[in-house]
This record gives structure tokens, C-alpha cells and sequence, in this order.
């Protein structure tokens, strides 16, 4: 009996194991930042990369859960980005990694992103605020504006 135990036991254990090896499920972050100023305190949309960053938030698909970043982490929110097999986001090629590249030597235009203001432009031939996208599909209107 206690060897069948101990059987059912080291079963138990590699049914664990591959339940929790992840590695094969693809890495897809969906990110956003939020600043610390606004284009009018920076001296236009031009300047997007002095708007310095408040917090960036990330929703991973493999650990299923939200990860906020403060200005003083952004290292850590750039090797996350980094391990991602895609980043998406919304204008977040022209935006999020302008705000966030002042921070990284590394060339955050180089990451594998969707960028989803990007795909709708294409498709309608002009952009959308992505509070006008939530209330046309969801029904529901952003509750920030993000600063």
C-alpha cells in the first residue's frame, strides 16, 4: 500500500509539472502607459519622449496576470517586453515606446507588436480614438485619460 502511494504520489508531482510548464504557450503582452505630463506641458505631440512615464501596466497571456511598473522599474518593464513572443497595444508604436525608449538603450521598435490603431487605420483608411472603439464595441467609455 505505501508503495502504491508513494506511485500515486510521484504521478501526482509530474501531472503537476506539465500542467505548470508554460513554456509552450506563447508569451502575448498587452500593454499600456500612462505619463507623468500631458503634450501641452512638454511643448507639443512632437515631444512625446519627454512626457516622462507614470506607470506601465502589462497583461500577460502565459502567467495570466496583471504587472504594473512605476518610472523607477521601467528596466524590469523593458526585459518584460523583451521576453514577449508579441506586444500589443494601441498606438502604442508611436506612443507607449516613445514615452518608454528614453529609459532603454534598447530600440523598443525592434519588439514583434501589434499595434491595434495601426490595423484599424489601415482598414478604414482613418484613426479612432480607442474611447470611440470601446463605446462602439463594448458599449462602455474609457474611465481615464491617462495622466
Amino acid at each position: 500500500m505505501a508503495e502504491q502511494l508513494d506511485l500515486f504520489t510521484d504521478q501526482d508531482s509530474e501531472l503537476q509539472e506539465i500542467a505548470e510548464d508554460t513554456s509552450s504557450v506563447p508569451r502575448v503582452l498587452y500593454f499600456d502607459t500612462e505619463t507623468q505630463k500631458g503634450a501641452d506641458e512638454v511643448g507639443g505631440w512632437d515631444n512625446i519622449h519627454l512626457m516622462k512615464l507614470a506607470a506601465g501596466v502589462v497583461w500577460d497571456s502565459r502567467e495570466e496576470r496583471f504587472l504594473s511598473y512605476q518610472e523607477k522599474d521601467t528596466d524590469k518593464l523593458v526585459e518584460k517586453l523583451r521576453s514577449a513572443d508579441l506586444v500589443v497595444g494601441f498606438n502604442v508604436l508611436r506612443f507607449d515606446y516613445t514615452v518608454l525608449q528614453p529609459y532603454s538603450s534598447f530600440d523598443l521598435q525592434e519588439l514583434k507588436t501589434f499595434d491595434m490603431l495601426l490595423d484599424v487605420k489601415k482598414r478604414l483608411g482613418f484613426r479612432l480614438s480607442l474611447n470611440h472603439l470601446a463605446q462602439t464595441t463594448l458599449k462602455v467609455k474609457k474611465t481615464a485619460d491617462g495622466l
